[in-house]
């Protein structure tokens, strides 16, 4: 088993990163010092809350917690802890897909159409972030959060078999 460690300096860069939004990429390094992995850390910015999603591997977690001087170091103990077990040797290739069997007819439209919406709203979403509407931005958010979680839901509930492997 791997224990993955970010560096002092993306620690000290993830304290900056954390006032403000965007998607940033750290390094975390094993105990060997030349095996590692890459987190990408998305930062949203809230009222009192900072909204985090990290992407490690083959998994996708999220967190949101208080604003407070500790919330830099907070996130890497997330990441880290996130980070624990996974071997850098077997990182998902760039170039995969994912198959997801629905047998259920109904699911398969509601699946279709959430993945088109989800499309749209990223769209809109682009659009409105360009053209700094932040009420527009709240809605495409709000739409494609839905979808996310109706596509989410979809798989875990109606999916028989999902398979990994390379693109053809």
């Amino acid at each position: 088993m791997y224990t993955l460690c970010l560096s002092p300096d993306a620690r000290s860069q993830l304290s900056v990163q954390v006032t403000q939004n965007g998607t940033f990429s750290h390094l975390l390094y094993a105990d060997d010092g030349i095996s590692y992995t890459t987190a990408f850390i998305a930062i949203e910015q809230g009222v009192e809350a900072v909204s985090v999603q990290v992407r490690l591997g083959n998994s996708v977690n999220s967190l949101t917690i208080a604003n407070l001087e500790d919330a830099a170091e907070r996130i890497a103990c997330f990441v880290e802890e996130l980070a624990i077990g996974i071997d850098p040797r077997m990182a998902p290739e760039a170039d995969s897909q994912l198959t997801i069997t629905i047998l259920e007819p109904n699911a398969k439209r509601l699946f279709s159409q959430s993945i088109d919406g989800y499309r749209c709203a990223n769209a809109d979403l682009d659009a409105a972030i360009a053209k700094e509407n932040w009420g527009a931005i709240n809605t495409a958010q709000n739409r494609r959060d839905l979808h996310s979680s109706t596509i989410a839901l979809i798989v875990n509930r109606c999916s028989v078999g999902i398979e990994a492997g390379a693109r053809p």
